[in-house]
């Protein structure tokens, strides 16, 4: 039988102890890296989710525009483009700029509008939403919170504060309040917001198209005087050749008077981004009573037309 050896035995209990030792090691690196791989994780969701977010106000912007444009107006997105910015302060205590997510512009400084768009309205925004849009109420007048469409969205304190409402479903855009004029505070403001958006609309490459904005009837006595308003919605020039009114050229219509310049053989040259006016009487006849339907129809050189119908009160 051999002699024990002490010197062996602690050899061998000194490996087995190494051995603990690094098995602890291994299992506090797995931990550890497992940890930093559910953190990582973690952290991947949240910026996912505030993408989502994101994602959804954008999604929300398209639709508010193309509103702007069936009204006649030239809509720009410029929401985190930081193309436009308005100095703020010389009004109050902080020295930032702020921008709207969408601002619509017409021939006048006085005609911007504003939006500002969120996905969901909760306690942690809405002072954020009622300060930027109370901000604009001082630059223009009129402004506009858009959302999307829920039940039960609560309306009566942004009437109170003067601030219109826009529902948005898919690709309508309902107006659920018109905001409430209050005039503008901040002129100076104003006409610099105007000249940015516009500056940088005219810039841009759009297609041309005639659209008719606005039609104004006013009876007075056996006529209505009727105001046209009409532009030119891109970069590209227009040559208008034609005025209809209900499906025949305007000299063809008894009982029409043109108050002003129209069309020759050449036809009218219409600039871009340029509104024009026609004024017009239509005399009470067998054609057109109140209660008549009315179809007014621009037509120009490139084939491109408009038509749009009022009913004569």
């Amino acid at each position: 039988m051999k002699d024990f050896n002490p010197s062996s035995s602690h050899r061998v209990a000194l490996f087995f102890q190494i051995q603990l030792v690094k098995g602890f090691q291994v299992s506090e690196n797995f931990m550890r890296k497992s940890l930093e791989f559910k953190a990582r994780d973690m952290a991947k969701k949240r910026t996912k989710n505030s993408a989502s977010v994101e994602e959804g106000e954008e999604v929300l912007f398209e639709p508010l525009a193309m509103w702007l444009e069936s009204k006649g107006y030239y809509s720009l997105i410029t929401h985190e483009k930081k193309e436009i910015g308005m100095w703020i302060g010389d009004l109050f205590p902080s020295k930032i700029y702020i921008e709207p997510d969408i601002v619509g512009v017409r021939s006048s400084w006085i005609d911007t509008i504003c939006i500002e768009a969120k996905v969901k309205v909760k306690s942690e925004n809405l002072f954020e939403i009622l300060g930027k849009c109370k901000l604009w109420k001082l630059i223009t007048d009129k402004v506009y919170f858009a959302y999307p469409k829920q039940a039960g969205f609560k309306t009566s304190g942004f009437q109170k504060m003067g601030i219109g409402l826009l529902e948005v479903s898919g690709d309508h855009v309902e107006e659920v309040l018109t905001p409430r004029s209050e005039g503008i505070w901040e002129s100076s403001k104003s006409q610099e917001l105007f000249n940015q958006v516009w500056n940088i609309i005219r810039s841009q490459q759009r297609d041309s198209a005639i659209q008719i904005t606005e039609i104004n009837p006013y009876k007075h006595e056996e006529k209505w005087n009727i105001t046209i308003r009409f532009r030119n919605t891109g970069s590209d020039k227009l040559t208008l050749t034609d005025f209809l009114i209900n499906g025949k050229t305007f000299q063809e219509v008894p009982g029409i008077k043109l108050t002003s310049s129209f069309p020759t053989k050449e036809g009218l040259l219409v600039e871009p981004f340029k509104e024009d006016y026609i004024y017009l009487e239509i005399l009470k006849n067998e054609l057109f009573n109140s209660g008549s339907q009315v179809e007014f129809c621009l037509q120009t050189k490139e084939k491109g037309k408009h038509a749009q119908k009022i009913k004569l009160l």
